[in-house]
This record gives structure tokens, C-alpha cells and sequence, in this order.
């Protein structure tokens, strides 16, 4: 399934960034389905150790911290720990990417989780810090959104930390439209002076005809 979305997006790498371009003609990286006997432990600290970028930062005592270091072990031991029963199983995916030129090391990881028949969201998406700042989050965009199209969905959410800046542009980029933002600062955090929500984002599914983009309208 995996090798099969390389090749769609293969003959319609004008819609993708420059770079995401790049990646898949000098073929230094590849994309497959989790295994997850082998690659569960691996995409858990690629995603803690994504999340940390954010929290680390903070002072030992900010709330905002506090909360954002409890925040990843809750994800790792719910949907995390149960991919196949979340992802998998109920016709979604969840993929790898690795480096070829690195021995095949898992160097980032996304999923994308139905919730009806039209809405399919995407989650969990992390890049090894490595191998940041290279094109992967946008090529990991497309691959959902090209699994999203070939499944039938309609629409793709996502939902990310208002603190989660790079995050944000890189989805403003790629076409999403935010269209809620829920206010969640805790008592300690207004007292502290801090902010924080959840920013909720939308696109509607394309397929190789062209990508919607939400400036364009």
C-alpha cells in the first residue's frame, strides 16, 4: 500500500513542494506501513522527542510545561500504543519514513484515523529533528491526503497546540484553513500568565487534477 502511494504521487509531484520533489527523485528516502514488532518504540520517542522541542524550552516550573509533559506520555499510552486498533483496523494507516542513506532509520512517522465515511483526520505526524527543515512534514501532508482521496474521504482535519508555531505555518502552507480555536489554559497557566489551545484546521480532499488550496477562493 505504501510503495503504491509513492508511485501516485510520483506522476503528480507538481502539486508538491520543490523539495518533497527532490526527496523522491534522489530516492534518499522511502515510505512504508508500520510494522509494529519493530518500529513501535522507535516512533514513540520520534514523537516524544518531537513534542519535547516544545516544552523543553520552558521554565522547569511553567504550567504550561507541566501540562505539555504530561500530554505526551497520555498520547504515547492511548492511541499510540494501540495503532492497529486506532489506525489500521478501521481503514486508516499509519506510516514510517526512513532514510535510506542511514541504514533504513525510521526518521519520521504520520497517521490518518477515520471518523465517518467523509472525514478522515490526520495525527501524530513527527520528523526526527535530524532530519528537519528537508520537505518530510509536507511530503507526509500529501501522503495523507492522496490516502484520503484514493479511500473516498472528503475532508481532512487536524488539530495541533496553539505553542506548536512551525506546525501551524507548515499546515497554512499546505492549504488547510483553521477554523476553531479552543481556549484550554488552565487556572495555573492564566495565573502564570501563559496561553494556550487547541487550533482545529480543515482541507477538503484533492485528487491529481490539482490542490485546493483555501487562498485561492
Amino acid at each position: 500500500m505504501c510503495v503504491r502511494v509513492l508511485v501516485f504521487n510520483t506522476a503528480v509531484l507538481i502539486l508538491m513542494s520543490q523539495y518533497a520533489k527532490s526527496l523522491l527523485e534522489n530516492n534518499s528516502f522511502g515510505l512504508r506501513q508500520i510494522n509494529l514488532s519493530t518500529d513501535l518504540k522507535i516512533v514513540h520517542k520520534i514523537f516524544s522527542d518531537g513534542m519535547r522541542l516544545y516544552s523543553d524550552p520552558l521554565p522547569v516550573t511553567s504550567p504550561l510545561r507541566v501540562m505539555w509533559e504530561q500530554y505526551i506520555p497520555n498520547s504515547i499510552a492511548n492511541d499510540l500504543s494501540n495503532i492497529k486498533e486506532v489506525y489500521l483496523n478501521s481503514g486508516g494507516n499509519f506510516w514510517v519514513v526512513y532514510d535510506k542513506k542511514e541504514n533504513d532509520c525510521i526518521v519520521g512517522c504520520v497517521g490518518c484515523e477515520p471518523l465517518s465515511k467523509i472525514t478522515c483526520e490526520l495525527r501524530r505526524m513527527s520528523v526526527s529533528q535530524k532530519a528537519r527543515r528537508g520537505g518530510l512534514g509536507s511530503l507526509l501532508v500529501r501522503v495523507v491526503e492522496e490516502f484520503a482521496a484514493e479511500n473516498g474521504f472528503k475532508q481532512l482535519i487536524l488539530s495541533t497546540g496553539s505553542n506548536m508555531t512551525p506546525a501551524r505555518g507548515l499546515y497554512e502552507r499546505n492549504g488547510f484553513e483553521m477554523y476553531k480555536y479552543e481556549s484550554s489554559e488552565s487556572k495555573d497557566m492564566k495565573e502564570a500568565g501563559e496561553t494556550f489551545g487547541i487550533v482545529h484546521f480543515r482541507k477538503p480532499i484533492t485528487r491529481s487534477s490539482g490542490r485546493w488550496m483555501w487562498s485561492k477562493l
